[in-house]
């Protein structure tokens, strides 16, 4: 059996954690906007309601400088947020077993509720 966790190792090892996410979300907010910046390049009219924003936000948010965003980037916060909705059905359909992405992407789909501009077919 190994020596006991001392205080200091603790915090140490939360710090090293808290990086390691912090680092994570960094590339996650930049693929975010990278994502954003060629929706919004491309003019798709889903682009505003997949991103949770108006075509002129979209753009706005779109044409701010790369070294203006890095700190915006590092901050360790997501500029991006999870649908409780869609988080929940995924999870269900996970624990159910047989999902696939034919599966998955109604559950997504409903997730937007009426905020895509999409016909009924």
């Amino acid at each position: 059996m190994g020596s006991p966790i001392n205080t200091s190792q603790a915090s140490q090892f939360a710090l090293d954690t808290q990086a390691a996410t912090r680092n994570l979300i960094e590339k996650a907010n930049q693929a975010v906007w990278e994502a954003v910046r060629a929706i919004a390049a491309s003019n798709d009219p889903l682009g505003p309601a997949l991103f949770g924003v108006d075509a002129e936000m979209l753009q706005q948010f779109s044409n701010i400088p790369k070294l203006k965003m890095l700190p915006l980037f590092q901050t360790g916060v997501p500029i991006f947020e999870l649908r409780h909705e869609m988080v929940s059905a995924v999870a269900d359909l996970v624990a159910a077993g047989g999902y696939s992405q034919d599966k998955l992407f109604p559950i997504v789909m409903r997730a937007f509720g009426n905020a895509l501009p999409l016909k009924q077919v």
